[in-house]
């Protein structure tokens, strides 16, 4: 067990699972007749994925470039959440 948390395999399976759930997700929305998936949910699964990508090159010795491209992904998607989430409030007049 401990070489599986040592390694990228459970980086990789973490990856897995948030690709499943997405999947899941969507499936589960197109049968019940509803639109695919809210944008936060998908942003705050993207932020994930990319987190985990990132921490998954860092721990494989990648190039420091795809870690970070991979935490600018989670970035960008994790602001995109927080602007779907924002309140919206009426201009002063």
């Amino acid at each position: 067990m401990p070489e599986f948390l040592s390694g990228t395999r459970a980086l990789d399976l973490v990856l897995a699972f948030i690709a499943i759930e997405i999947a899941a997700l969507v499936v589960y929305r197109l049968d019940r007749g509803e639109p695919l998936l809210p944008a936060d949910v998908l942003a705050n699964l993207l932020s994930a994925a990319g987190l985990v990508a990132a921490a998954r090159a860092m721990m494989a010795g990648a190039w420091w470039g795809y870690a970070g491209l991979g935490l600018l992904g989670a970035l960008c998607a994790h602001l995109v959440a927080l602007r779907l989430r924002w309140p919206r409030t009426a201009a002063p007049s």
